[in-house]
């Protein structure tokens, strides 16, 4: 993912909902890589681009692997992750 500088807090700013000092976008790689489930502050749907699927899937060794893109909310700023 591209970091815009608009983007800094989500990147470098501890999250507000726990005592950890993670940013947001590292507490939600820690969530995706342990498979624990995101909280709700983030609220994270799915979203279906099958164009991006495919081209995410094009890139992979393991063309079987499924693919989920979420789209998530961090304090007012939107992400979309693969």
């Amino acid at each position: 993912m591209k970091k815009d500088p608009r983007w800094q807090p989500i990147f470098n700013r501890s999250v507000s909902f726990t005592a950890d000092q993670r940013s947001a976008w590292q507490y939600v790689i820690d969530c995706l890589i342990n498979d624990q489930p995101l909280p709700s502050y983030f609220y994270e749907h799915p979203l279906i681009l099958p164009k991006h699927e495919q081209q995410i899937k094009q890139r992979l060794v393991n063309k079987q692997l499924t693919i989920h893109i979420l789209e998530l909310h961090f304090d007012g700023h939107m992400a979309i992750i693969y």
